[in-house]
């Protein structure tokens, strides 16, 4: 399927995007949980400190419709997807990055968004 959302994740992918300005504002995981449910194309894992605080969290799923094409053969589409990263900085703050898209119901925005904010706690 094209639109296959990668799971797993390889447990060091945790800096992947993570901005270069903000590599020595992190806590830095020594340790993972992953969880994942591959029938929903959903995945999480989670990432703690040496005491033990969750300091990563990542998230990503996709929806999928089923379509008709031309010659009247169903398929899956992706439909919507979703990844939020978040890194805890030192201090009390979340760097915290994600991305949407999709094309959910003909009537909505289909663009591709990113975006990267500051915010006091992780999703999730």
């Amino acid at each position: 399927m094209e639109n296959e959302v990668e799971i797993p994740i390889p447990v060091y992918a945790w800096k992947d995007g993570l901005p270069e300005k903000h590599l020595g504002n992190i806590v830095v995981p020594v340790r993972f949980e992953q969880f994942e449910e591959p029938s929903a194309y959903a995945y999480k894992m989670l990432g703690y400190d040496e005491q033990g605080l969750c300091c990563y969290y990542r998230h990503q799923f996709m929806l999928t419709r089923e379509v008709l094409d031309d010659e009247d053969n169903f398929y899956s589409e992706r439909a919507y997807f979703e990844k939020v990263q978040s890194w805890k900085l030192k201090g009390s703050d979340w760097l915290r990055y994600s991305e949407t898209g999709g094309t959910a119901g003909n009537c909505r925005d289909h663009g591709f968004k990113t975006k990267y904010e500051i915010t006091p706690c992780r999703p999730g």
